[in-house]
């Protein structure tokens, strides 16, 4: 009898380290899988997904739209909204949310020791796939003195029957976020239709892409933009 308990503690205490050691792998993905790895479960869905991609990106090819270099920035015809426009469709968001869906299966980056640590959060709220009681991500809006207002979702790359397909290929600079250097996708946006601007850094943090952007696509607010993200622990 002694030798089974004895034998049940080792089995028991090698699964607990192959979990904590699992555990810790997960914490430490910090690039976003290629094109190939996301597609290869080959469902259907991923796969017309595939296809989507494969024509797009070989019609731009043909126009002669080369991949834009971090910084540049891409006119768009939608329309981005300014500052008051965002919080006004965050307070609607907000009352449109399902009631039994409460919390989201990410936590919100921390912004302890950063440039954000002394700025005012405005804003907080739980948004995107609801599924079996949980939201897949999760929203923060900091107002940061003279600073059009910051804003970090964290989004889970995979919540339910729906996966983030957010991909390698589309990294174009690198940047040390949280310790560590890591690939990130940069863009800066302004419509075409209202003028109005939007920078954004997205980067992974092991099962979840985050994303920190502010409603100005100036260089001065860009530079503050990335001084925000590299100053996060």
């Amino acid at each position: 009898m002694l030798k089974r308990h004895t034998a049940a503690w080792v089995l028991a205490a090698a699964w607990g380290t192959a979990f904590f050691h699992s555990m810790a792998l997960a914490a430490q993905i910090t690039e976003f899988p290629s094109q190939s790895e996301i597609y290869e479960s080959g469902s259907e869905m991923y796969k017309r997904m595939q296809d989507r991609n494969t024509a797009r990106n070989a019609a731009a090819r043909s126009a002669g739209d080369s991949k834009k270099q971090a910084g540049d920035i891409n006119y768009v015809d939608v329309r981005l909204e300014t500052d008051i426009e965002m919080m006004a469709l965050h307070e609607i968001l907000k009352t449109k949310a399902p009631p039994n869906v409460k919390g989201s299966v990410v936590e919100s980056t921390p912004i302890a020791g950063s440039l954000l640590e002394g700025c005012r959060e405005i804003a907080q709220a739980d948004e995107g796939l609801a599924f079996e009681g949980k939201f897949s991500a999760t929203r923060s809006v900091y107002r940061c003195g003279e600073h059009p207002l910051i804003s970090i979702v964290d989004s889970a790359l995979a919540h339910g029957p729906v996966r983030d397909v957010t991909s390698l290929e589309r990294v174009n600079s690198r940047m040390l976020i949280q310790g560590v250097e890591r690939g990130v996708i940069v863009s800066r946006s302004v419509s075409n239709i209202t003028g109005n601007g939007v920078s954004a850094i997205t980067w992974r943090d092991a099962n979840r892409a985050v994303t920190i952007f502010i409603n100005d696509a100036s260089e001065v607010e860009f530079d503050w933009l990335k001084q925000v993200a590299q100053s996060l622990k």
